[in-house]
């Protein structure tokens, strides 16, 4: 758990300060695409309510390529096995990214 608070942190200092990691949601990952091998969207099965346009969330292209790739191998690791995720993500229009859900943290069981 401390591990995941850590990493939040890191996270929220990269983003501006009107976004914020106010929430969590758990739930299998239904798909993960990338888009101009740099953009990574991935929908969960369970998405939550957010103030966002659609339904799935986006990895955001400010984070560092490797904290990207530490992103993209969690979701492939857990779409593969069908293990359990939790999410960390804003409530905010503020977290949102190009109408998709801004994912601030991830990490798999």
């Amino acid at each position: 758990m401390k591990f995941i608070f850590a990493f939040v942190a890191l996270f929220t200092l990269s983003f501006s300060s009107n976004a914020a990691y106010t929430a969590n949601v758990t739930s299998t990952i239904q798909w993960v695409k990338i888009y101009n091998n740099s953009t990574i969207y991935f929908k969960l099965n369970d998405h939550p309510d957010t103030p966002c346009d659609y339904d799935y969330f986006i990895v955001d292209s400010l984070m560092d390529d490797a904290m990207t790739e530490r992103f993209y191998t969690t979701l492939l690791s857990a779409k593969t096995t069908n293990a359990t995720v939790l999410v960390g993500y804003g409530t905010d229009v503020e977290d949102c990214r190009s109408g998709r859900s801004l994912a601030y943290a991830l990490t798999h069981y």
